[in-house]
């Protein structure tokens, strides 16, 4: 498995999904927030680690620490560009 970082195109904000692909990953994304698939991105940010696939939940603090993850605020810093 491998931990994705999942968003939507002109979105800041996006979601750790652990799946064994970046299509499954984007998929997941995609019935979860309701956007289109086409529309989604993603990055990889680990590979092989030996988790179940899903969504790395906000409150799932143990995840989050154990692979050195966090999420941002929602709101873009003032230097993104779209």
């Amino acid at each position: 498995m491998n931990i994705y970082w999942c968003y939507e195109t002109n979105e800041y904000s996006g979601l750790y999904i652990i799946e064994e692909t970046r299509g499954k990953a984007k998929l997941r994304f995609a019935h979860e927030t309701g956007d289109e698939y086409i529309n989604v991105r993603s990055q990889i940010y680990r590979k092989n680690v030996n988790e179940k696939a899903g969504i790395i939940e906000l409150e799932d603090t143990k995840l989050l620490d154990k692979y050195n993850l966090e999420y941002e605020a929602e709101e873009p810093p003032d230097n993104w560009c779209v």
